[in-house]
């Protein structure tokens, strides 16, 4: 799996400069979602993806956080989520 502490660290010093207001914007959650995540909270699997998204990971670093097994199929999903978002106009 991931180690979520050092993904949320990595969304941090990406938007260190910007509020929980701009943060919540770009990833398309609730401001007070992203400061229980950014404060302790579990993440879930869709959350993980758009901060993986956010702080534009790359496959070869992404290996750090998720398992190669399943590095495809996230790919395949990360993909699909932002097309039903472009579809739904979010």
């Amino acid at each position: 799996m991931f180690n979520e502490q050092i993904l949320i660290s990595k969304v941090k010093m990406k938007y260190k400069t910007k509020t929980y207001k701009e943060i919540s914007r770009d990833m398309n959650l609730n401001q007070t979602r992203v400061f229980r995540i950014f404060n302790g909270s579990k993440i879930s699997y869709q959350e993980a993806l758009k901060m993986h998204q956010l702080v534009g990971t790359r496959k070869e670093e992404r290996s750090n956080f998720i398992s190669d097994h399943n590095q495809e199929k996230i790919d395949k999903r990360i993909c699909r989520l932002t097309r039903l978002e472009k579809i739904a106009g979010l």
